[in-house]
């Protein structure tokens, strides 16, 4: 599974399919495999999904929810491949989860969250009652050192694109990985 940022979405490329969380910008729904719709402006294709729920889009499975306000737009999307590497991507608006949601949720081994300025702290709190084996925040490389202060962590690496393979996740690990995202 390869990470990456591309134009200010998030690509992920798993089981040689192209999965895009589309914020913003146009795009061609023709270079993906799916189209996670998580911005304001949602594209419209067979291969997009915006409305939580549950899909299964070329042997991906997703499941997309929503507990907020707005129960029309996604607030937490889950992406199990083929790859046995499954992935939680926390929208920037998630700043708590009660421990029924995080019980109802499935074991992740990377979460990727969105962090504003003013929630770093409640983002922290969610991942770690996650207990993920990777954690990439997706936030201003200024902000590392309170990322590993608030985590406990020693590093924080700074990738273009995050490489995983099921091998890198099986073993048990005494500390979480966390990585930063170049665009």
């Amino acid at each position: 599974m390869k990470i990456k940022i591309e134009k200010k979405n998030l690509l992920v490329n798993t089981d040689n399919k192209r999965v895009l969380f589309h914020k913003e910008g146009k795009i061609d729904l023709a270079d993906y495999s799916s189209v996670i719709s998580i911005g304001d402006h949602v594209e419209v294709g067979n291969n997009v999904m915006s409305a939580p729920g549950e899909y299964e889009i070329e042997d991906i499975l997703f499941s997309i929810f929503a507990f907020g306000e707005n129960l029309d737009h996604p607030d937490i999307i889950f992406l199990d491949s083929n790859e046995n590497i499954r992935v939680l991507y926390l929208l920037s608006h998630v700043d708590n989860l009660d421990k029924s949601i995080i019980e109802k949720l499935p074991e992740v081994n990377i979460v990727i969250a969105e962090i504003e300025d003013s929630k770093l702290d409640k983002k922290m709190q969610i991942v770690s009652d996650l207990e993920p084996d990777i954690f990439v925040p997706l936030v201003d490389k200024s902000r590392s050192e309170e990322i590993k202060k608030a985590l406990g962590v020693s590093n924080i690496e700074s990738v273009a694109t995050l490489n995983v393979a099921q091998k890198d996740i099986e073993g048990e690990s005494s500390e979480l990985l966390v990585y930063l995202l170049n665009n």
